[in-house]
């Protein structure tokens, strides 16, 4: 649940939003296994709708592209599409 991991009071038209886009718990958990501990839900919703995972994030960083900004790697992944 997302109360698991830290989320409280959820909006029911931001669980529509996330549900529609099938974010779930454990795609944001993957963000803040890798250091990504606040991981908005805008910035979820943002990432899952153009295919940034933790698995893209890990592989930018390997090849060199590392940030502390999700957006930036949203950023990279749409130059690139």
């Amino acid at each position: 649940s997302f109360e698991d991991i830290g989320y409280k009071h959820i909006p029911v038209n931001d669980l529509t939003s996330l549900k529609a886009l099938g974010v779930t718990p454990g795609f944001i958990k993957g963000f803040k296994d890798i250091g990504f501990d606040n991981v908005s839900l805008n910035d979820a919703t943002s990432l899952k709708a153009t295919g940034v995972t933790p698995q893209y994030v890990k592989d930018m960083k390997a090849k060199g592209f590392v940030s502390k900004d999700l957006n930036k790697y949203i950023q990279l992944k749409n130059a690139f599409n």
